[in-house]
């Protein structure tokens, strides 16, 4: 009787657990939760890429490809760094790198350098970047952070102040941009130095 009992338990309790585990999957990371807005990553400091669990891959923002060959016609390299509150907050490596092609539009490394590499002779924005990456910026919200009047979005180009959308902010080679959420730094980087090779 006990082996009986011991045999429908089995026969009952896999299933139920594999229905579990695959509820478990769904909710922490596929579709259903980048649709709910849950980041890949649960530090704020630092991000992952995708920024939103399987948000940004398969996106054309504007029309940018995703390709095998490196593109000539337009090449670059731009950086980008964030402050929250004073803090740098990471920009990961890989943003844009799938495993069958890379944006034209992506980092390599983390540290906030943005490769430039189309094969058509076009311009990017900051905007587009964020779009492959899958993460928000916008007037509300920076990454995982909130903004308002206790934490405004400020953006520099170059060391200098510039107002408007910086989701607009053009990525050209050799250019520095800082998004600066709430209290600034105590230093905004003002150049950039594309790393040889």
């Amino acid at each position: 009787m006990m082996a009986i009992l011991a045999s429908v338990l089995v026969l009952l309790g896999v299933p139920a657990v594999v229905v579990l585990l695959a509820s478990r999957e769904t909710a922490s990371g596929g579709p259903a939760a980048s649709a709910l807005g849950i980041p890949a990553s649960t530090d704020p400091q630092h991000p992952a890429a995708p920024f939103f669990a399987d948000a940004g891959d398969g996106v054309r923002p504007d029309g940018i490809g995703c390709t095998t060959a490196p593109g000539t016609a337009v090449t670059g390299q731009a950086h980008l760094d964030v402050f929250v509150d004073g803090a740098r907050v990471a920009v990961p490596a890989r943003i844009g790198v799938r495993p069958t092609c890379a944006y034209w539009l992506r980092t390599e490394a983390a540290g906030g350098v943005i490769v430039i590499a189309s094969p058509q002779k076009r311009g990017f924005a900051l905007g587009d970047f964020f779009d492959i990456w899958g993460a928000p910026l916008s007037t509300g919200r920076l990454l995982g952070f909130a903004l308002g009047p206790d934490r405004p979005l400020r953006a520099f180009v170059d060391g200098r102040r510039v107002g408007g959308d910086p989701r607009a902010i053009a990525l050209r080679d050799g250019r520095e941009i800082a998004l600066v959420a709430g209290r600034r730094p105590a230093r905004v980087p003002s150049r950039f130095t594309a790393p040889e090779g």
